[in-house]
């Protein structure tokens, strides 16, 4: 069964809206958007971390990990993996 994010609800987008799959209730559009996004759209594209090599369905997946595994860390972790793709490279 292929899914469709469902148009706002009569009340706007900044009114509670409601998953019609779910039933999950969100406090806005936008949520219940990344919601729909995370939850129930499929694609064939996976987001891949680049410091753990973790995969995952959205974008906003992925954002949300590196944001809670990976920060604060992650300008100290590209330049380690930048230095060793080029110390491989070179061998």
């Amino acid at each position: 069964m292929r899914y469709h994010i469902p148009p706002p609800t009569v009340g706007g987008i900044n009114e509670p809206q409601e998953c019609p799959y779910c039933r999950r209730t969100f406090s806005c559009y936008y949520s219940l958007k990344r919601h729909f996004q995370d939850k129930h759209e499929r694609s064939d594209t996976m987001y891949v971390c680049e410091f753990c090599q973790r995969r995952y369905r959205t974008k906003n997946s992925l954002t949300t990990h590196k944001s809670l595994q990976h920060r604060g860390s992650s300008g100290m972790l590209k330049r380690l993996l930048k230095s060793a793709a080029l110390a491989h490279a070179n061998h």
